[in-house]
């Protein structure tokens, strides 16, 4: 298999790569979120006071948000917040408790 770097993003940690085997071709895509991380745990801390409707709950990297957007996911509100509400994804709340 040929792997071939097709973007880099020192600023996020992102690299983009694609792979290729006869005529097959795979584009992968690979995020540090460990800043994002620690920054969402920093303010799971904070005391936000009263949610209001436009209250931040969550920071997502944009991969992942795609990820979620092309398993629909992010298109269902529902669905959407039961993905943010499974304590495995928590690292990416801002805010805890329940949606």
């Amino acid at each position: 298999m040929k792997s071939n770097t097709l973007s880099k993003d020192p600023i996020r940690g992102k690299v983009v790569t694609m792979h290729s085997a006869d005529d097959h071709y795979i584009i992968e895509t690979k995020e540090d979120v460990t800043d994002l991380v620690e920054r969402n745990k920093a303010r799971q801390n904070l005391d936000w006071g009263k949610w209001g409707e436009m209250a931040q709950v969550a920071e997502i990297p944009p991969a992942l948000y795609w990820k979620l957007w092309n398993e629909g996911i992010a298109r269902s509100n529902k669905d959407f917040k039961k993905w943010l509400n499974d304590p495995a994804n928590r690292f990416f709340r801002t805010r805890l408790g329940s949606l």
